[in-house]
């Protein structure tokens, strides 16, 4: 699977719904919403963590590819942001890590 299947809301009288008014996307296969949507469609749902992977801009989903680092020519949240090796990489036990706004904070890891 690579297409994302938008969830329909089927709400009729809520103005506040923030799929009909709101415009908000989420697909109904992988459960990613508007930055947690990988480029592709894994086929399959994704779970919090990796929600939140792709949110974070530290992983995108490629047709063909399966799981792997943003490049900037895909359509996830981690293809527009600005990588460099001091923001993103791997430590030394193999876990993917987005180092904080400042050197001072701590490493969240994921």
């Amino acid at each position: 699977m690579s297409e994302h299947v938008q969830y329909i809301c089927k709400c009729t009288d809520n103005p506040y719904c923030m799929f009909c008014e709101g415009g908000l996307y989420a697909c109904t296969v992988c459960g990613g919403f508007e930055g947690s949507l990988p480029t592709d469609c894994p086929g399959y749902w994704m779970g919090e963590d990796l929600a939140d992977a792709v949110y974070a801009g530290v992983v995108d989903y490629r047709a063909g590819r399966s799981w792997t680092l943003p490049d900037g020519t895909g359509k996830s949240m981690g293809d527009y942001v600005q990588w460099n090796a001091n923001q993103c990489g791997p430590d030394d036990k193999g876990a993917i890590f987005v180092r904080q706004s400042t050197p001072d904070d701590p490493q969240e890891k994921l």
